[in-house]
C-alpha cells in the first residue's frame, strides 16, 4: 500500500496541509446537513428566515478564509485555531452569531488588534478528527490561541480505510435509521463494525488519548490554549489525568435546554443545536477564561504585533 502520510485526501501527520473535511464542502450554501430546507418547512424558527443564514466554505471545506491568507495577513493579527463539531462550525447559525466569530469580537474589542478566526469545525466530528487535525494545524496556521470543543458524546470516531477514505461514525441512536437505508456496502461495513467495538471502556480510553495529544501539542507548542465540551461530565473519571486549569467550567448543552422555551433565543434555525443565546454566554465564558489565564501573554502579544505593523 503506498503510505497516504501528507498525501489527499487526509493529509495524516501533514506539517504542510490542512486536511479536508468530510464533506468536500466549497463556496456558499443557503442550507447544511440538518439545517435543511425540508426540516425548516417542517418545522420553521421562530425569528430565523430561509435567507438569514449563509454558510460560506473555503476550498477545503471549512467555514472560514482561505489558509492562503496566513501568508498575507496574519502576521500582523491574532490567529486563534477552533476545533470542535456542529457547535463549532455554527450549524444552523449566521456565522456573525457562531462562539468563533463572537469570541474574536470580544478580543479585538478588549486588546485593540485584528483576530483572524480559523474555524476548523466539523460536523459530526470526534476527538479522533480533531487531534488529528490539530497536528497539521499548528505547524500550518501557526495559531497564537486554540480553542478545543469537544463534542458531547464518547461514541464518535474516526476510520480511515487503506485508500485514504474517512469514514466518520456516530452513536447507534444516530445511525439505526442509516443503517437500514445505506446504499454504500463499504460505509455499512464500517458502521456495523464500529458498532460492535463501542464500549464505555473503549470510548473513555479513545477519548483519553486525543484529549493527551490535544494537550501535548499545544504544550509542545508553547501557545495559550483551552477546551471544553457540551457535556463536562464526560471529564469526570479522567479529572485526575487533565489539565483542569484550561477546562472551561460551562456546560453548553445542559444550559442550552434552559433555553428551549424560548426557541427564537435557544435554538438554532435547524431546532436543534444551541441557538444565540447560549452561544452568547459560551464565547463570552471563553474570553473571560482567556483573560484570566492569559492576559500577561495576550499583551505581550499585542506588543509584538503593534511592533510588526510599525516596522512594516
Amino acid at each position: 500500500m503506498e503510505s497516504i502520510v501528507n498525501k489527499e485526501p487526509v493529509y495524516l501527520f501533514s506539517t504542510e496541509q490542512i486536511p479536508y473535511t468530510y464533506y468536500r464542502n466549497k463556496g456558499t450554501s443557503q442550507w447544511f446537513d440538518c439545517d435543511s430546507k425540508q426540516r425548516y418547512q417542517d418545522n420553521p424558527h421562530p425569528i430565523f428566515g430561509t435567507e438569514d443564514i449563509v454558510y460560506q466554505f473555503n476550498s477545503h471545506g471549512y467555514r472560514c478564509p482561505e489558509f492562503s491568507l496566513r501568508h498575507q495577513e496574519s502576521n500582523q493579527a491574532i490567529n486563534v485555531v477552533y476545533l470542535g463539531a456542529s457547535v463549532t462550525l455554527g450549524t444552523g447559525l449566521a456565522e456573525e452569531k457562531t462562539y468563533p466569530t463572537i469570541f474574536a469580537r470580544l478580543l479585538e474589542n478588549y486588546w485593540g488588534i485584528p483576530v483572524i478566526n480559523w474555524n476548523l469545525g466539523v460536523n459530526g466530528a470526534s476527538a479522533d478528527l480533531m487531534s488529528r487535525t490539530l497536528i497539521s494545524a499548528l505547524p500550518v496556521l501557526k495559531p497564537d490561541l486554540v480553542i478545543l470543543m469537544f463534542p458531547p458524546t464518547l461514541a464518535r470516531r474516526e476510520y480511515i480505510s487503506e485508500d485514504g477514505r474517512c469514514f466518520a461514525c456516530q452513536p447507534p441512536k444516530l445511525t439505526n435509521n442509516l443503517l437500514t437505508n445505506i446504499t454504500d456496502p463499504e460505509l455499512a461495513n464500517v458502521y456495523k463494525s464500529h458498532r460492535k467495538l463501542l464500549s464505555s471502556y473503549n470510548d473513555l480510553l479513545n477519548f483519553h488519548k486525543n484529549y493527551q495529544v490535544c494537550e501535548s501539542l499545544c504544550d509542545r507548542a508553547e501557545i495559550m490554549w483551552l477546551f471544553a465540551s457540551g457535556k463536562l461530565s464526560l471529564f469526570d473519571e479522567i479529572k485526575h489525568l487533565i489539565c483542569t486549569e484550561k477546562l472551561l467550567d460551562y456546560a453548553l448543552y445542559p444550559i442550552a435546554k434552559k433555553y428551549r422555551e424560548k426557541p427564537e433565543i435557544g435554538l438554532a434555525r435547524d431546532m436543534i443545536h444551541p441557538g444565540i443565546q447560549p452561544i452568547q454566554e459560551l464565547a463570552e465564558a471563553f474570553f473571560t477564561r482567556f483573560k484570566e489565564l492569559y492576559s500577561p501573554q495576550l499583551e505581550q502579544l499585542k506588543q509584538k504585533i503593534k511592533g510588526r505593523e510599525y516596522a512594516g
